[in-house]
């Protein structure tokens, strides 16, 4: 189709639109499939999208399966979903094809539409016909997959007919950015009358690709590949099949968690919250990654006077003011929206979407907001390492608290073994000696390991002693390994930092050895794994002032939070709900609002919010703009 098809007719009951597609070639065909790329109820609740090709029936076009009747649903389905048509119903040349509408069957305003981006008929023709072909060469059939990433390797056998492109293909488990309701199938989608949404497109030879699987989720069964090998004529050869592809992952877990409690008609205008929801189930203390997978958010006709906004857990990740039609996620990547790990929590996440026009609305599209997590499960698990050597109490490393709070890491800090610069402690006696070490230690509980390797060449460690002090503070009893060449952890209890700042840590270590009268140790480690314990902020912030200067609405506050990651504002006009219309960084007390109307009361509050959660609401303060 030269024109995407868009049938909005107010106030009709029906409606019907014609155009024509060639087919030059039905020699040998065996098959054939109605493509529909983009198809949509324009308006929600619209029934009968449908087609007839020539003198054929009428066939529903491609619906998602949702829980009610599928039209009450905003969706867009991206061609993955074809309709087998009978080839008697075909010819060659020129076919006409008709495409219906019929009333709103569900939250109408009597005035049906539907779009449809693009339309084609794909025709199966015999084996015998001229084609290109191939395999793939690598991987092989029950091939175990232990990392990130997989080569594919394809053979193209020799053709009267050049090779335009080849598209790889992946049957696995992932969210369905087509638009429709299957989570497991092979993975693509249409745009632009190209795959997209595979594993990856090749156009030149060698014909090898690296597949990257770190933000693939685990799989509930075997995965399967396949290749498409498309001529310079259009005709594609599609290889065999590679089956049973075990994706058997080695110290990482990345766990798809869909969305349910989707609701019908998810739309939001004039002041409207909507939410659905998705459960996490693992354990967030070990995540690395956070996505916020959508099929498609429409956001239009603000007109550069409304806002709208969406978020996760009461905090928002994006919102629009623009003077136009927005739509931010249309479709991958756009609908692939890295969120930072402070926003999500263990158990039930609630996404939200506000809007306050008063023309157009804000759309949710089918299947609704899911989650993608992946997780760090490594024995480096709880730290990004850093290799230190000793410091003094008052020129040791500094590292910024809102890096951790921000990141994966469960230890704040973690020094590994090197082994070219070992922390040796050189004694003769069993006294031992001290190594300082210094961090900056963000506020919360947590439990303390240190660790040891006795190496000293020929001669035998016997006996190893080890004890941690902090801001020399003994912490914990002492602890005795014994052994050769022995390496352990040690956990010396559960300790409560109520302070940021510099900490001193002192690792008091000895060794003997009857054999030798230099024994030493290399310390290996000592770390700081952080305790999940939920703790909201302890303490609201007050004392808020608003005035408005120079056009702009200035908001004041004081800070008697000690543990927030910062702070969200709240607005509300009179008979309105309270909204969030911007956040600010931890230790920030001021924000300024553009977006208002003059002559209208406004109430704000604020609140602090940390990873666990929020703290009380501040004082209320009114203004009335402009006056």
């Amino acid at each position: 189709m030269k024109h995407s098809i868009y049938m909005y007719p107010r106030y009709a009951k029906a409606d019907s639109i014609v155009y024509s597609i060639f087919i030059d070639d039905l020699e040998m065909a065996v098959k054939a499939e109605a493509i529909a790329v983009g198809v949509q109820p324009g308006h929600i609740g619209t029934g009968d999208i449908s087609f007839r090709i020539n003198t054929g029936i009428k066939r529903l076009l491609p619906q998602p399966k949702t829980p009610g009747i599928p039209n009450c649903y905003f969706y867009k389905i991206l061609g993955r979903d074809c309709i087998e048509i009978p080839l008697p119903e075909l010819k060659t040349g020129e076919n006409i094809i008709t495409f219906f509408l019929g009333e709103q069957l569900c939250h109408g305003f009597n005035w049906p539409g539907m779009r449809l981006d693009d339309f084609g008929i794909r025709v199966y023709y015999d084996s015998l016909k001229t084609h290109a072909s191939g395999i793939i060469k690598t991987p092989v059939n029950n091939t175990t997959i232990y990392n990130d990433s997989l080569l594919i390797e394809i053979s193209v056998y020799s053709s009267t007919v050049p090779v335009k492109s080849i598209d790889l293909l992946g049957y696995y488990y992932y969210y369905p950015l087509d638009g429709t309701s299957e989570y497991t199938k092979w993975q693509y989608f249409i745009r632009n009358q190209q795959w997209d949404g595979n594993i990856g497109k090749l156009t030149i030879s060698p014909y090898t690709y690296n597949w990257d699987l770190r933000l693939i989720p685990d799989q509930k069964m075997p995965m399967k590949l396949m290749v498409k090998i498309t001529d310079i004529d259009g005709i594609s050869y599609m290889t065999p099949v590679v089956e049973n592809l075990i994706l058997a992952r080695k110290d990482r877990m990345v766990r798809l968690y869909e969305p349910y409690d989707v609701p019908e008609n998810f739309k939001v205008r004039i002041g409207e919250i909507k939410k659905s929801r998705c459960e996490i189930t693992e354990d967030i203390g070990h995540a690395d990654t956070v996505i916020l997978m959508n099929s498609k958010i429409y956001i239009g006709h603000l007109e550069n006077k409304y806002i709208c906004q969406f978020g996760l857990n009461n905090i928002m990740l994006m919102d629009f003011k623009e003077l136009r039609n927005h739509h931010p996620e249309d479709v991958y990547p756009g609908s692939f929206l890295p969120i930072p790990l402070g926003v999500i929590k263990n158990g039930m996440n609630e996404f939200y979407i506000y809007d306050n026009t008063e023309g157009h609305m804000a759309e949710v599209y089918w299947p609704g907001p899911a989650l993608l997590v992946s997780y760090d499960l490594s024995d480096s698990k709880l730290s990004k390492c850093y290799d230190r050597k000793t410091y003094d109490p008052v020129n040791g490393p500094m590292y910024d608290v809102e890096y951790f709070n921000y990141s994966a890491s469960d230890t704040v800090f973690y020094l590994t073994y090197n082994t070219t610069e070992r922390y040796q402690l050189l004694k003769s006696n069993e006294i031992g000696d001290y190594i300082d070490y210094t961090v900056y230690v963000p506020k919360g509980n947590y439990n303390i390991s240190i660790g040891y390797i006795s190496a000293n060449g020929d001669s035998m460690m016997s006996r190893g002693q080890c004890r941690l002090f902090i801001d020399g503070a003994p912490q914990g009893e002492e602890w005795d390994q014994f052994g050769e060449y022995a390496y352990k952890l040690v956990y010396l209890g559960r300790k409560t930092f109520k302070d940021t700042g510099n900490k001193t840590f002192r690792m008091q270590v000895s060794g003997k050895n009857p054999l030798s009268k230099l024994p030493y140790l290399s310390v290996c480690h000592i770390g700081l794994e952080k305790l999940h314990s939920p703790q909201d902020p302890l303490i609201p912030p007050g004392d808020l002032v608003t005035q408005y200067v120079d056009g702009i609405i200035e908001l004041k506050w004081s800070d008697y939070s000690d543990n927030e990651n910062g702070f969200a504002i709240e607005s509300k006009i009179p008979g309105g709900e309270f909204l969030q219309i911007g956040a600010v960084e931890r230790n920030i007390k001021y924000f300024y609002y553009e977006f208002f109307s003059s002559g209208i009361q406004y109430t704000f509050r604020i609140k602090a919010f940390n990873e666990y959660g929020f703290s009380d609401y501040s004082n209320l303060s009114i203004l009335v703009p402009g006056n």
